[in-house]
């Protein structure tokens, strides 16, 4: 169960009294208020607290005298807040007495208030921290654990620096506090034995010394001290830097933890990169794969119709020679002028799949060619079915730049363009197709009407296609992955007058 502190506020202003009253409530602590020393010592003799804020000067007396049996007898935590400003000598013996902080009210009452509150932030949210003093002198090391051990820090003592050394190699501290006249080690030489540690490197070291010589100043803070102060110290300037610097520790480690999260998070994330990356490649692969088999499978419906033809001439042929055969008819002239058409046809046969089998063989290496040989291959296996769907074909050639670039892919691409385009204006009267080549830019025009906008976009994406369950919605999408991915080009796609215009740039190969 968490511990809920009690407050105990005595300030006769009621103003300040109910303003700070509230914001500590809003901290989960329990308040109880006291506008006179009267009011303060009869709630004191009923119950202790673990928290007093105290006003110096009370309408019935001063709030001073409070302390000395609060001290004794409790270990209630002191604050003082009062308008009491100059008397250095007072305050300087309130902290020597443990008090937690001493808080002017100035006319800026809240702010003041807000002071307050971040003393118990700082106390409540902070477990204790525990600082090792190195000085031989016990008087000094018990005035330390005075001062420090009621803000909430844990404070272990070494009178020589080779117990010192020891306490560090058993324990890890937030702190170092070190005298620099030592009865066995200079102070200089324990600052050179802690930095030689790795672990050590970013520990703070405030350094205690009763000389404040420049030199000697110089020399401390370069053999790794991280702060100085001269004896006998000033109680709330000690104070004051013990906190800075344990939270500047704090701060440091939080920030070296948080590198390292951040260095292995990278790592991860690196990691997950890599399988990512890793499975993309694969999924292109597969849907290139994909690709190819639709195209293979629309490719080989062609070969069939462009080798219908010769079969059925090749068959009728042989029909003719096996009658003239069984007849008798024959005429050794005109049986080797059929022989010979038929190996006419067969050479047509045979070139027709050496055309197909070159278009499905993978390349690896890139090679010379230009757009007028790309363009004429294309052609050249989409001839049957330009001529069943009646297409009216117009390539214009204005110049032909020599590319070197992956042939076979970048075939597949055109294809699967000039196909699209075949699609786009199936049911148009007239159905017209333009290829414009110029230099290492392609175009493709048809007269389809053009994308819909609400599409354009889309045209690209891979799955994504127009013709319902007949398509794979892969072409266009594997079209620009081969211009852009593999060939380093440039695929897009616009609306004219007409219709669709499809542009195939490489002139950055």
């Amino acid at each position: 169960m968490k511990q809920v502190f009690e407050v105990l506020l005595i300030e006769d202003s009621k103003t300040i009294n109910n303003i700070l009253s509230k914001r500590l409530e809003e901290l989960g602590l329990k308040v109880t208020q006291a506008f006179t020393l009267k009011e303060a010592e009869d709630k004191l003799n009923q119950k202790n607290y673990d928290f007093l804020i105290l006003d110096l000067h009370l309408p019935d007396g001063e709030g001073i005298d409070l302390l000395g049996s609060i001290q004794t007898i409790t270990e209630t935590k002191i604050i003082v807040l009062t308008s009491t400003a100059d008397d250095e000598s007072l305050r300087q013996e309130l902290f020597n007495r443990g008090i937690l902080d001493y808080i002017i009210k100035d006319q800026n009452f809240l702010y003041s208030v807000e002071e307050v509150i971040k003393i118990f932030e700082h106390f409540l949210s902070r477990k204790k921290k525990d600082i090792l003093i190195i000085d031989d002198s016990k008087f000094v090391v018990r005035q330390v654990k005075r001062i420090l051990e009621t803000r909430n820090y844990n404070v272990d003592g070494a009178y020589t620096g080779k117990d010192g050394l020891e306490l560090l190699e058993k324990k890890e501290y937030e702190l170092i506090i070190l005298d620099i006249e030592l009865p066995d080690l200079h102070g200089l030489e324990i600052l050179k034995k802690i930095r030689e540690k790795p672990y050590l490197i970013y520990l703070p070291i405030i350094v205690l010394s009763g000389s404040n010589t420049p030199g000697l100043v110089r020399k401390i803070l370069k053999s790794g001290a991280n702060d100085y102060i001269k004896k006998p110290f000033v109680a709330e300037e000690f104070i004051l830097k013990v906190d800075f610097w344990i939270d500047y520790f704090e701060q440091q480690m939080q920030l070296k933890r948080k590198t390292v999260e951040l260095q292995r998070l990278n790592e991860k994330l690196e990691q997950i990169v890599k399988v990512e990356v890793a499975k993309n490649v694969e999924q292109e692969k597969m849907l290139l794969a994909q690709s190819r088999l639709a195209a293979m499978g629309e490719l080989i419906a062609i070969i069939a119709h462009q080798w219908r033809q010769p079969l059925n001439v090749i068959s009728t042929i042989a029909n003719n020679v096996k009658i003239w055969l069984e007849l008798k008819e024959y005429d050794i002239e005109k049986i080797k002028e059929n022989c010979e058409h038929i190996l006419r046809q067969i050479n047509y046969l045979d070139t027709t799949i050496e055309d197909f089998r070159n278009f499905f063989k993978p390349q690896k290496n890139i090679v010379k060619t230009d757009f007028g040989k790309i363009v004429q291959k294309a052609v050249e296996i989409l001839e049957h079915l330009l001529y069943v769907k009646d297409i009216e074909l117009d390539i214009e050639k204005k110049s032909i730049k020599e590319l070197k670039t992956y042939e076979n892919d970048l075939l597949q691409a055109v294809i699967n363009i000039i196909k699209n385009a075949v699609d786009a204006i199936e049911n148009k009267r007239v159905r017209k197709i333009k290829i414009l080549i110029d230099g290492c830019k392609l175009e493709i025009a048809d007269n389809g009407g053009g994308v819909p906008s609400k599409i354009i976009k889309k045209i690209f994406e891979p799955y994504f296609s127009t013709k319902g369950e007949k398509g794979t919605g892969l072409g266009l999408y594997l079209s620009k992955l081969i211009v852009e991915e593999k060939c380093k080009g440039k695929l897009e796609l616009r609306n004219e007058k007409d219709g669709a215009v499809f542009t195939i740039n490489l002139c950055k190969n």
